[in-house]
């Protein structure tokens, strides 16, 4: 027969109750422990980065960085007034590039207006005046070399400052100036 205990509903909860207790104990126990872990590991990891704090710090007040810092100061201060020195050379570069000067087709434009029978000693070119000293065999040449010059829309104030015979030689000496007109760097 079967026998009918009336505690046995008591027990079973005890019993369920003890294996919770062991299921709760043993949970907060493992939590307290990564608990624990995990502090030391924070702790370990804290001390680390001071330290390499610290070894930073006494780097960077260590004579020889100091001497390194004073030395990049005094180059980086060479080095801006470098630029400075270089950018005045470059607006000054600038600026000669801009001044009016005698291009290949200024002389171009003058050789090509040359008689056959007139030959040059000398050319002179500044500030836009051109005077050139030269030799021709007759008058009618020199005229015709000052008439190609007048139709260049280069020049201007075309005039003969001067006209020698040499009676030995039978040939005139000359001077011509003119003016080159605008900006040589127009001139096509």
């Amino acid at each position: 027969m079967l026998d009918i205990n009336l505690f046995s509903s008591y027990i079973q909860k005890q019993k369920q109750d003890k294996i919770l207790f062991k299921y709760i104990f043993i949970s907060l126990v493992i939590i307290i422990f990564i608990g624990i872990l995990y502090t030391i590991w924070y702790h370990n990891k804290i001390n680390k980065l001071e330290n390499n704090i610290e070894k930073i710090n006494s780097s960077l007040s260590s004579n020889d960085t100091k001497l390194r810092l004073i030395e990049i100061d005094r180059k980086r201060k060479k080095l801006n007034s470098l630029d400075k020195y270089y950018n005045l050379v470059s607006d000054v570069d600038n600026q000669m590039e801009n001044i009016n000067k005698i291009n290949t087709n200024i002389i171009y434009s003058i050789n090509s207006s040359i008689p056959n029978s007139i030959y040059f000693n000398s050319m002179n070119i500044s500030n836009n005046i051109v005077e050139i000293q030269g030799i021709s065999n007759d008058k009618i040449s020199l005229a015709q070399f000052q008439e190609r010059l007048n139709e260049k829309a280069e020049f201007s104030n075309i005039y003969i400052n001067s006209i020698i015979k040499n009676t030995p030689i039978n040939n005139y000496t000359f001077i011509l100036t003119l003016k080159i007109e605008g900006d040589n760097n127009d001139i096509k």
